[in-house]
């Protein structure tokens, strides 16, 4: 049987086909790493008009050359509604079910949430490909709860039937697209920093207007003495005058670069020019970042303050989910980063919240474990589904 599964996000399409014997048991766990590789690839979105061509190319590889494929499943950035992806971060990219079944003659296409996808990876991982950050009493019968950054922010959550994890089912969320909340002065000025800089072009995206802000005069009170605020109209009042900016807008995508430019701006004596100037001319300016960061103190302050920031945005999935069986932490570079960089896993661990109630609860928590996923998520989404439907010849 000839299998085909991706990974499809804002930056990156993961592709990879495989084999498998025609009995193959969708339903046994034990068995998502039995499986022949036949061919894989990483292409950058942006050397491609649309994923068709993508596809196309990887298809034409030799290796790929043969039958059509019996199914595919990709994992994509976004909500799929109505068996179609359009991608909310790569401008004119649509990935329909139905075309490409016409078009590459695939009898079976399935398209599911990239963190779906990267729940039920979740399920294949040994314990080798995970980095404890913080250990914890795991209880089977609870969710488990996943966040991850990348070019957006993801998450997830998986929750057991029955109370038995011998079956779970993930579940997508816009969690990401939470409002970002500044915990202390530098991210207050960072939050108006966004705002003035990205809000126009967020409202002008979003067809909206932003009302600008009005100072109101003083009017004598009725009693002649001092004097008192008008009353606003309630509509006046609930409008907000700036611009919302989600969290996903800080420590994703560019979130690194717009923390440098905040800080840039709020420093400028610490501008190291050199390091600027190929900043500037850099196209993957936030690995420009993390490789200078220890030559060059606002690199390392802009991390600092990211890895913060993720860091309370991973504690709210803890409060928001109660995931007593499990958080996990996905990504590619930031796995990396807590792996290979003790300082920012304690900025990224000191940010969790500490009120009472989530002190009291993290004792209770299997929390933070680290870990990459890619195009073998969606390989496990895949046999999930297959083994729900196999409705495919």
């Amino acid at each position: 049987m000839r299998l085909l599964a991706g990974d499809i996000g804002g930056t990156n399409a993961r592709l990879v086909s495989y084999e498998v014997p025609d009995d193959f048991d969708f339903s046994d766990l034990s068995l998502l790493g039995k499986h022949r590789i036949v061919f894989q690839w990483n292409y950058k979105n942006e050397d491609f008009p649309s994923f068709s061509d993508v596809l196309l190319t990887f298809l034409a590889e030799p290796l790929n050359v043969g039958p059509p494929f019996d199914a595919c499943c990709f994992a994509v950035a976004g909500p799929v509604v109505n068996n179609q992806i359009n991608f909310t971060n790569r401008d004119g990219w649509i990935i329909d079910r139905q075309t490409i079944q016409d078009e590459f003659q695939i009898k079976r296409v399935q398209l599911v949430n990239d963190f779906v996808a990267s729940g039920y990876g979740l399920l294949a991982l040994s314990d080798e490909e995970v980095i404890t950050l913080q250990p914890g009493k795991k209880r089977e019968d609870a969710p488990i709860a996943l966040v991850g950054a990348g070019t957006g922010l993801g998450e997830c959550f998986l929750s057991p039937a029955s109370g038995s994890h011998s079956r779970l089912t993930a579940y997508p969320s816009e969690g990401g697209h939470v409002e970002f909340a500044p915990r202390s002065v530098v991210e207050e000025e960072l939050l108006r920093y966004l705002q003035d800089n990205l809000g126009p072009e967020l409202a002008r995206s979003a067809g909206t207007s932003l009302n600008s802000t009005k100072k109101a005069n003083s009017s004598p009170s009725p009693n002649g003495h001092g004097s008192q605020s008008p009353k606003l109209p309630l509509s006046e009042a609930l409008t907000a005058d700036r611009a919302r900016m989600s969290v996903e807008r800080v420590v994703s995508g560019g979130g690194l670069e717009n923390i440098y430019n905040f800080l840039r701006e709020r420093h400028p004596e610490m501008v190291d020019s050199r390091l600027d100037e190929e900043y500037n001319e850099s196209s993957e300016r936030g690995r420009l970042i993390g490789k200078h960061q220890y030559n060059y103190p606002l690199f390392r302050y802009a991390l600092e303050i990211m890895f913060g920031i993720y860091g309370s945005e991973v504690g709210n999935v803890a409060l928001k989910y109660l995931p007593t069986a499990g958080l996990y932490i996905a990504g590619r570079d930031r796995a990396k980063k807590c792996r290979v960089d003790e300082e920012s896993r304690l900025a990224l661990y000191g940010a969790f919240p500490r009120e009472r109630t989530y002190v009291e609860y993290n004792d209770r928590l299997s929390r933070s474990r680290c870990y990459e996923g890619g195009s073998r998520s969606s390989w496990c989404a895949h046999c999930r589904e297959l083994a729900r439907t196999r409705d495919f010849e």
